[in-house]
């Protein structure tokens, strides 16, 4: 009798087994890694890798917060806002030209003018930490001098974030 339970407990995890296991299992390739596919629903406007700046009206909260930096560029001043890590960013990950802001949080907005880094601030939700680095001395800055803006430009950015009830720590680096 003992061993005909075992068997029906056996047959059962089984069965079971096969009813569950291919469940959500998909069946053929992964989409995404098929070129074609990938190709037409770019073609189509259906396949999101990123976003723009214009296109959003906030920008997602930052487990560490956000970077910003800045430097002179031909007489202006050129602004680099960056979701935070630990890790040192490199100098053309900082000196692109490029956004990028992706379905899952990482944001590399570069901003050539005071009101438009202002506008990219204004995106972020309140009472989030934007940390201003400072000179920085990460190794070969090619070319680039990573510093903070005169006074005047840093206190109306300052001032900006004030209202907007970011938390904003000017100068680290």
């Amino acid at each position: 009798m003992k061993s005909r339970s075992l068997i029906t407990v056996f047959v059962f995890s089984i069965l079971l087994t096969q009813f569950t296991c291919g469940c959500n299992t998909p069946k053929g390739e992964d989409p995404r890694n098929n070129p074609d596919v990938l190709a037409s629903l770019e073609e189509a406007g259906k396949l999101i890798e990123k976003l723009s700046i214009a296109e959003i009206d906030i920008l997602p909260r930052g487990f560490k917060g956000y970077e910003l930096y800045s430097w002179p560029k031909e007489e202006k001043w050129m602004f680099t806002l960056i979701t935070g890590t630990n890790r040192t960013k490199t100098v053309k990950e900082l000196t692109t030209v490029e956004d990028y802001i992706s379905e899952t949080g990482w944001v590399n907005i570069h901003c050539s003018s005071v009101d438009d880094i202002q506008t990219a601030l204004s995106k972020l939700p309140a009472g989030e930490l934007v940390v201003w680095c400072g000179e920085l001395h990460i190794g070969e800055t090619e070319g680039v001098d990573f510093k903070l803006p005169p006074e005047q430009i840093v206190g109306d950015i300052k001032t900006h974030c004030e209202a907007l009830g970011l938390d904003l720590v000017v100068g680290v680096g």
